[in-house]
């Protein structure tokens, strides 16, 4: 005697789950490149919020100054003028504190970054913070 068909069974066959799961892999291997620019574009950020920040405990710190003049180093800005200085989060030596304070008759008093932030498409010393222009991306 042959055994009657069940037809409301519930509930999914393993093939139709191995065929949902191997889609959603394909889609989230499609996605992996747009999270990691988008994490390269926030490291991006907040290094260019933290120069902003820097820049001016910088310019604080100068007008304290008898002379007006800028420092030739960060520490002497923390703890008075900035409570922790920064790392860059791109900046894999952890070189110093991530930035640099450069000041040089042809380009003035400038503030760049240690960092490699090339995978967003911004060569190396950028962003850079030139006092009396802003931050610059690029050449």
């Amino acid at each position: 005697m042959p055994r009657p068909l069940c037809k409301d069974r519930s509930g999914f066959t393993l093939l139709e789950l191995i065929v949902v799961i191997s889609i959603l892999a394909v889609l989230l291997l499609m996605l992996t490149p747009y999270w990691a620019r988008t994490i390269y574009r926030a490291n991006l950020s907040s290094c260019i919020s933290n120069e902003k920040n820097i820049a001016t405990a910088l310019q604080v710190y100068s007008t304290g100054d008898p002379d007006h003049f800028y420092p030739n180093s960060l520490p002497p800005l923390a703890p008075s003028y900035i409570n922790q200085l920064p790392y860059c989060r791109t900046d894999s030596l952890r070189a110093g504190y991530g930035y640099e304070v450069n000041n040089s008759s042809e380009s003035g008093y400038t503030l760049s970054c240690s960092g490699d932030h090339t995978l967003s498409k911004v060569p190396r010393p950028y962003p850079l913070n030139v006092f009396g222009r802003g931050v610059v991306l690029g050449p």
